[in-house]
């Protein structure tokens, strides 16, 4: 199913599966890399911005991983992995990342809402997810696009300190 989204002068997207869009492991990671620089920059080294292609690969594997494309050109700009829980009715978002060339167009955002609307109709009831304290501009998107904090975790291993986060779909 393919689903071209535009909203007012924004480029048109295509988002689709992994599968549904052939997208390489490769070509996700590198984007993934890409946009996690933005979190180096700021500080915030966690396993999500050292982990490696073999490493990525095995977890994309077990995950259903949406993608967004350009229309016109076909350049891959954003990627999320969700692993899905249908018992619980849950879904839970990690990976959310865009392209650097792509940030604050609203990529992230069409993404999610097709997402959910997939989720939905999927008989999935809510979204979870979770972000860095220190990285408040993903903080302040979350609670842009509809999630509320429902918790806080701190790993032990690196001190580090995220939010989490639900959503209703």
């Amino acid at each position: 199913m393919e689903m071209i989204q535009q909203v007012d002068n924004q480029k048109d997207i295509i988002i689709k599966t992994i599968k549904e869009a052939e997208a390489s492991a490769e070509e996700l990671y590198e984007l993934r890399k890409a946009a996690f620089q933005q979190w180096a920059e700021a500080g915030l080294s966690t396993a999500a911005t050292v982990i490696q292609i073999e490493q990525f690969k095995k977890y994309i594997d077990s995950r259903t991983v949406f993608v967004a494309r350009d229309a016109v050109t076909g350049e891959l700009l954003g990627m999320h992995t969700l692993r899905l829980n249908k018992r619980k009715g849950r879904a839970r978002g990690a990976n959310l990342a865009v392209s650097p060339k792509a940030k604050h167009e609203g990529i992230a955002s069409r993404m999610l809402q097709e997402e959910a609307l997939r989720l939905r109709k999927a008989g999935y009831r809510y979204m979870m997810g979770t972000t860095g304290i220190p990285a408040t501009w993903s903080v302040r998107w979350h609670l842009k696009n509809g999630y509320y904090i429902v918790g806080y975790s701190r790993s032990e291993r690196n001190n580090y300190a995220s939010y989490i986060f639900r959503k209703q779909i």
